[in-house]
């Protein structure tokens, strides 16, 4: 089993950015001035499928199923788009 689904199974079904924080034993960190464009997340690198999430219409303001990135298991939750 690869580390990426180790991790998502011991997130399990979190419903808040803080429950899936600490059952991975993790922080809570915000990440600003993402563009579409790009798939870049500042202070994390190339992550294009969370960045997709985050612009999609299921991502608006709800917390998203676990996300297997390039760099880890992401959960996020969009607070605001804007053009």
């Amino acid at each position: 089993m690869s580390l990426n689904l180790k991790i998502i199974k011991k997130l399990g079904k979190a419903t808040t950015l803080e429950a899936a924080a600490s059952a991975a034993a993790a922080l809570i960190q915000r990440a600003d001035s993402i563009s579409f464009s790009n798939g870049i997340i500042p202070n994390v690198g190339q992550e294009a499928k969370v960045v997709g999430f985050a612009f999609s219409k299921q991502g608006q303001g709800k917390v998203s199923p676990p996300i297997a990135g390039n760099g880890g298991v992401f959960i996020i939750k969009t607070e605001n788009i804007s053009a």
